[in-house]
């Protein structure tokens, strides 16, 4: 009964340390595409147009549409929050609470 609750522990760690790997990655994506912008914003306004594929007179209605089909409406994506099971094992990141649960494990036990 014992290695079965270590191999359970063992196992949420895992998925803590996965879960972390996972958002570090994403903000890393992120922080290229906006080192990028900013590096295109530095350029002359002809150099940063011929980059972005785009002129001063906008998109076309053939790019437009295209754009549209390709991409979908021009709307703010909504982000589902997690499930109730990631947010608990969220809260198992922070070290003292980690170490209040050991106590309070060790509490009931003796």
């Amino acid at each position: 009964m014992h290695i079965t609750k270590w191999a359970f522990f063992m196992k949420m760690m895992k998925h803590i340390s996965n879960l972390k790997r996972d958002s570090q990655a994403a903000s890393n994506t992120s922080l290229n595409s906006s080192t990028k912008l900013i590096d295109i914003a530095h350029l002359d306004v002809d150099t940063a147009l011929h980059l972005l594929n785009t002129s001063l007179e906008g998109l076309s209605e053939s790019q437009a549409r295209s754009y549209l089909e390709k991409y979908g409406l021009n709307e703010i994506a909504r982000e589902k929050p997690p499930k109730w099971y990631i947010q608990l094992l969220k809260t198992f990141q922070n070290p003292l609470a980690i170490l209040l649960i050991f106590l309070a494990i060790i509490s009931l036990v003796s």
